[in-house]
């Protein structure tokens, strides 16, 4: 996953799109990065989840994940998890 992550990081970083982004910005695109690859694999994780860990405004890094998912096609399954996933994920 870490793998998965940094390949996709790396995509956004050097797409035409974000490259020249702030620094904030592209610390936002590492968290999403994070996000994505774990909702891939199922995580019940939400943006809220991953921006505080990141240190990230939670609703400037969901405009950045709706801006990334619309520039890459095969990002258009990602989905938030539902309520049951996450309920379930916070009493374990």
């Amino acid at each position: 996953m870490i793998e998965d992550s940094v390949t996709l990081f790396l995509r956004v970083f050097n797409h035409p799109n974000f490259t020249q982004r702030q620094r904030q910005a592209k610390l936002c695109f590492s968290a999403i990065s994070v996000y994505i690859v774990c909702r891939r694999h199922c995580w019940p994780i939400t943006i809220r989840d991953v921006s505080s860990i990141a240190m990230c405004d939670a609703n400037q890094m969901n405009a950045w994940k709706k801006a990334i998912i619309d520039t890459f096609d095969d990002l258009a399954d990602i989905r938030p998890p539902d309520m049951s996933e996450q309920v379930k994920s916070k009493l374990q």
